[in-house]
């Protein structure tokens, strides 16, 4: 492939979450630092060189310029990769090119992380690569990779097992157990939104070409996920207890039922939908585990979202202590308040700009931010108590006037609406619980129609059949054989997708 044709589509890398935030961080320091740069003065300030055992005299600011100058060379090489807007992936009618990310840097390398034909190409994954940062703490990156057609599945052997192609797992470099080994190999780092914009090239030059997203994460089944030994022992003892439970549930009427001959797909899996089964294994145990979930995101959300109301309370702290150091203290900490402050609404700036529409939750916040920050300056003005130094009130200003801007700004625009579902309406039971029960039954009985022989299914189909939706087995009836192609391959029900 030519990389400069016209009729190839070139992806680029958008920019990560973090790297907002410490976008928003040095826009901030740069907005601050002619400030702080007076604030430090010009006073000589002596520092010995140890390499000339000398001692060399320069201005106050100069040691703050040297703590922060290399905190913005970073950032500043990330927003000018950004901008430069490298191609992450080249795709076009010969085939697919993938370019390797430089450190995080958002630039990418010349040399060709992978360079194959569609002919070649098997499926495209997104999926999540597992990683140590500073050699001990686990972190994940998102991936973009390449599986080949004549691929064997590891070194030694080139098919996998039946239970490693159905299994949910994923390898201790975080790559899915059910594809193969080489994946690792032919991956770079890109994110969800560039893999779908690879998918869509890829659906245009190779519409054989499957794209599937990896990304799930399973508690159970999960080894080699660098989970604590005994949570994992904890998965493993859970999924034998379901597959009992399912044997349970399920094997004693299964076997002996009386379905159509064909099968009608419909009528089988309202057999499951009709019945009542008890609990699963475990499962007081995952809602447990989901409503501390739960409470920690909202615990975590509330410093960000409250910030500024976090701010005025801490100031009106502030003002009631007695003695300047103890008010300062106090004061402190809701100038870090505010930063966060300044930060979140930023951030919703930054967002506004790219969608142009309003939101209930950031017009809420964006009103509370204002109304806090307000409070805060007024509480602080006609207190006997220090002003806290020379930072607090401007932040507590930048709040309030960016939080206008912001709430301005949504008010003049457009709600942003719901996005149209691409998922099919839900159907069968509204409880997650019951809807987990009949989905693992659903699993056990399409076990059993396999094995009394009403059912021929290969592998791929198996997996394709036991990952539709539930109620949505009917879709299956009454197709010729394209149609039911397209179902299963496409994950397709009428217009809308699986996924």
């Amino acid at each position: 492939m030519n990389a400069h044709s016209r009729s190839e589509t070139a992806v680029h890398e958008r920019i990560r979450p973090h790297d907002l935030v410490l976008f928003l961080v040095t826009l901030a320091l740069l907005a601050a630092l002619p400030w702080m740069l007076v604030s430090a003065g010009g006073e000589p300030v002596e520092y010995r060189d140890q390499r000339t055992h000398t001692n060399v005299t320069v201005p106050n600011w100069v040691g703050l310029l040297a703590f922060l100058v290399p905190f913005l060379v970073w950032p500043g090489m990330k927003a000018w990769n950004l901008l430069a807007k490298p191609a992450a992936a080249t795709l076009g009618p010969g085939g697919i090119r993938l370019y390797d990310d430089v450190n995080g840097l958002y630039a990418r390398k010349r040399v060709k992380a992978a360079n194959l034909s569609w002919s070649e190409v098997q499926r495209i994954v997104l999926w999540r690569k597992r990683l140590h940062w500073l050699g001990f703490i686990p972190v994940w990156t998102t991936q973009v990779g390449l599986e080949k057609r004549d691929d064997w599945y590891e070194d030694d052997r080139s098919e996998p097992t039946a239970e490693e192609r159905s299994s949910p797992g994923h390898r201790p470099d975080g790559s899915p157990i059910r594809l193969g080994a080489k994946l690792s190999s032919r991956s770079v780092r890109l994110g969800a939104a560039a893999f779908e914009e690879v998918a869509r090239a890829a659906a245009r030059y190779a519409p054989q070409v499957e794209a599937v997203d990896e990304r799930r994460v399973r508690l159970r089944g999960g080894a080699g996920m660098g989970i604590p030994k005994p949570l994992a022992e904890w998965a493993q003892k859970t999924d034998r207890a379901e597959v009992e439970w399912a044997r349970s549930a399920v094997d004693g009427w299964a076997r002996i039922a009386e379905f159509s001959r064909p099968l009608q797909w419909g009528e089988a899996e309202a057999a499951v939908l009709t019945r009542d089964f008890p609990p699963l294994p475990g499962s007081i145990v995952v809602r447990l585990i989901g409503v501390i979930g739960w409470a920690a995101i909202g615990l975590m959300s509330i410093p960000l979202f409250g910030a500024s109301v976090v701010g005025l309370v801490l100031v009106a702290i502030g003002c009631t202590r007695d003695g300047a150091d103890a008010a300062q203290s106090w004061f402190s900490l809701a100038s870090f308040a505010f930063v966060v402050a300044v930060i979140a609404v930023l951030t919703f700036l930054s967002m506004w700009w790219e969608t142009r529409r309003r939101s209930l939750m950031v017009l809420v916040f964006n009103l509370v931010t204002v109304l806090a920050s307000v409070a805060a300056f007024v509480v602080l003005a006609v207190s006997s108590a220090s002003a806290g130094g020379s930072w607090l009130p401007l932040l507590m200003l930048a709040a309030a006037v960016l939080g206008t801007v912001s709430l301005a700004l949504g008010l003049m625009s457009r709600p942003e609406g719901r996005k149209k579902s691409r998922k099919p309406p839900r159907r069968g039971p509204r409880s997650s619980d019951k809807r987990a029960r009949a989905l693992r039954a659903r699993k056990r009985l399409l076990e059993i129609l396999i094995h009394r022989g009403l059912v021929d299914l290969d592998e791929g189909d198996r997996i394709r059949v036991a990952e539709m939706p539930l109620g949505y087995w009917s879709e299956l009836d009454g197709i010729d054989e394209r149609e039911r192609r397209r179902v299963l391959e496409l994950r397709h029900v009428g217009w809308r997708d699986f996924n």
